[in-house]
């Protein structure tokens, strides 16, 4: 076996967009927030897109969405908000595979029905009508090896809307745990969270995903998801978090989260109960506690340095990461409502630790005791043949 990365993924894997969240949210104020000309050109377009993502998926006018960008980003774009929106001025940037899968379908389809409908228009006249209706540019050669029938886009189609961002959130979710950032793909044990995520792929992209099992346990998806890994690289996946976070957050949990009771076994007693989210990206920590304070949870957070374990007589090394705890039984039950968990046994295991609440101490820990044993210090669901 060799050496396990760290939670999060590796530092070739993380976000080129970095930036702190600064505390004050007034536009052009707070610590840390830089100016859009500052930029580089892969960051300008991240801003800008993340702009129009905002205008496509809410009502948010152009100063609502100006301060939004400074909180998420840390970059005031100051004017610029108010010229993408109202003046159809646009930034240039060469198209990541995010802004291909979203508009390049759209783009193909305007493009080929221009040319019926004005069959003397060239390859430039109608890759300038194209670019007026859509927010990025597609090149004129682009646009001319479609009308003449020689390529098509090969891009994974993004169907991004109101109505599909909940579903999109929620792959976003799961890209910011579990997901194969660099390759693509889902490789879990829990079945029902693999064929939870391909249902909400297929419903945002149109794309079956079919998971396949292998011997060792695992459930693997095969989809390359260009437009996930291209969400993380940009920092896109910020504005998901930030519009929806509670599918944002059922994906991240599905991915990285965990429930247990806090026993005192010297005692016999089951006192508490707590829910953790464990998170390698110091961004996705912080979007996460920020997400969750927003719905109301109170959240303690421990930063966890690297460290090695051994497990199963082999030395594994574990990348420094942070622990977010919900703790309580009122807290833990309106996690249940709002957010959950699509894997089969954590929702299980919540469900079964929620009946006992109206229990003492002492009769929650024996009834619990009774069903679930705890070993390489994990809690599992007693077979029936071990409860007889």
């Amino acid at each position: 076996m060799g050496v396990s990365p760290p939670p999060g993924g590796s530092a070739s894997s993380r976000p080129r967009f970095s930036g702190r969240v600064p505390r004050g949210h007034g536009a052009g104020h707070g610590e840390g927030v830089r100016k859009y000309h500052e930029l580089s050109e892969d960051e300008k377009a991240t801003i800008y897109i993340a702009v129009w993502l905002m205008r496509i998926l809410t009502n948010w006018g152009h100063r609502t969405i100006r301060r939004k960008i400074i909180e998420l980003f840390g970059v005031d774009p100051g004017d610029n908000v108010k010229r993408w929106l109202y003046e159809g001025l646009k930034p240039r940037f060469k198209l990541r595979t995010f802004e291909k899968a979203l508009w390049y379908h759209q783009a193909y389809e305007l493009a080929v029905k221009l040319k019926r409908e004005h069959p003397d228009w060239g390859h430039k006249r109608i890759a300038t009508a194209v670019n007026r209706l859509l927010p990025i540019r597609v090149p004129q050669l682009t646009v001319y090896y479609w009308i003449t029938g020689r390529s098509r886009p090969n891009v994974t189609p993004l169907k991004l809307s109101r109505e599909t961002l909940p579903v999109a959130a929620y792959c976003v979710g799961v890209l910011c745990g579990d997901y194969n950032r660099s390759d693509g793909g889902l490789r879990v044990k829990d079945r029902e969270f693999a064929e939870y995520f391909a249902r909400m792929y297929e419903a945002v992209t149109g794309v079956k995903v079919m998971p396949q099992a292998y011997r060792d346990g695992f459930w693997v998806t095969y989809e390359r998801g260009g437009w996930l890994r291209s969400c993380w690289k940009t920092g896109l996946w910020k504005v998901f978090a930030e519009l929806d976070p509670i599918n944002w957050l059922k994906g991240l949990f599905d991915s990285e989260g965990s429930v247990s009771p806090l026993c005192e076994h010297n005692k016999r007693k089951l006192s508490n109960i707590w829910i953790r989210l464990i998170i390698g990206n110091s961004e996705v920590k912080e979007m996460a506690v920020r997400a969750l304070r927003r719905l109301g949870f109170k959240v303690n957070e421990r930063y966890k340095p690297r460290m090695k374990r051994e497990l199963g007589g082999k030395i594994y090394e574990f990348g420094s990461c942070w622990i977010l705890c919900i703790k309580g039984w009122q807290q833990a039950r309106r996690f249940a409502q709002l957010i959950g968990f699509r894997v089969s046994y954590r929702r299980e295991r919540l469900q079964d630790l929620l009946k006992l609440q109206p229990l003492s101490p002492r009769l929650r820990y024996l009834m619990w005791t009774r069903e679930y044993h705890k070993t390489n210090g994990r809690w599992r669901k007693r077979s029936v043949s071990s409860k007889a």
